[in-house]
């Protein structure tokens, strides 16, 4: 089975750049809420500042990583991830378009620590969850892939998200703005 990161396809200046969601009632959120693996009940109020005003995209990831679907996107995911993802409509400042905040709580403990160069956040080395900075080149353990993936994050690193290759194919062909793909190593 091929995995793909998702990553951000556009970046020469002209999109709009997104930081993170904030609701209305609670304000400002914690920062991996979206990435964290956790399922919210559908959250309400939510709106996306933006950083940098510039062309909209189908998928846009904000600061730390929370992945921005306009609708057309979101029907995608809705389709070829069911069960997988949870999408909140949320208003992006300055546009018209609905747009949803997903979130993907399916998490897999996929980390090839060994062939993996993973950077922790300093203080967490020794802990048994350390938080990630980085992980270049990313390699995961195919032993911990099962057929029923569609997309995913990796335990120990949110801030990827990943997908098969029947996803791919299904995004690539659905002609979605600002999505790259990169193959994943798997040992």
């Amino acid at each position: 089975m091929k995995i793909y990161s998702l990553g951000f396809g556009q970046n020469d200046g002209r999109e709009w750049e997104l930081n993170d969601p904030r609701s209305v009632e609670y304000g400002e959120m914690a920062f991996d809420r979206f990435c964290s693996g956790t399922r919210y009940h559908k959250l309400t109020g939510l709106f996306v500042p933006v950083i940098r005003v510039g062309e909209p995209l189908d998928l846009s990831f904000t600061t730390y990583a929370a992945p921005v679907l306009s609708k057309k996107a979101a029907d995608a995911f809705a389709h070829c991830c069911p069960g997988v993802v949870d999408l909140h409509e949320a208003v992006v400042d300055g546009s018209e378009e609905p747009h949803f905040v997903a979130n993907f709580f399916h998490l897999v403990d996929c980390l090839d620590w060994r062939r993996s160069n993973a950077v922790v956040y300093p203080g967490s080395e020794g802990s048994p969850k350390k938080r990630l900075m980085s992980v270049l080149p990313l390699v995961i353990r195919k032993t911990a892939l099962t057929n029923d993936l569609s997309a995913f994050r990796v335990c120990d690193w949110s801030g990827v998200l990943l997908v098969t290759e029947v996803v791919k194919e299904y995004l690539t062909a659905s002609v979605l703005t600002g999505m790259s793909f990169s193959l994943i190593q798997q040992k």
